[in-house]
């Protein structure tokens, strides 16, 4: 879905934090990390990917926390 969205500008998606670590909690969120090719508007990105976000979180019963960057920033 988020391929589909945020089209060729999407590079990749990783996930970071607490449930990477092993040392997530029931309770804990899913922290994705989505590095973007190009000038990234961070608002911009959420707002295009939040419905989608929140029907993954939804489905799972988990919050899905994305965090956007770009890919200059990443490296």
């Amino acid at each position: 879905e988020l391929a589909r969205l945020l089209g060729e500008q999407l590079d990749r998606v990783l996930l970071f934090g607490s449930r990477v670590r092993g040392e997530a909690r029931p309770d804990s969120d899913v922290d994705v990390l989505v590095v973007m090719r190009g000038d990234v508007n961070p608002f911009e990105c959420l707002r295009r990917t939040s419905d989608v976000i929140a029907k993954l979180s939804l489905q799972h019963d988990v919050v899905i926390s994305p965090v956007f960057m770009s890919r200059e920033q990443f490296e």
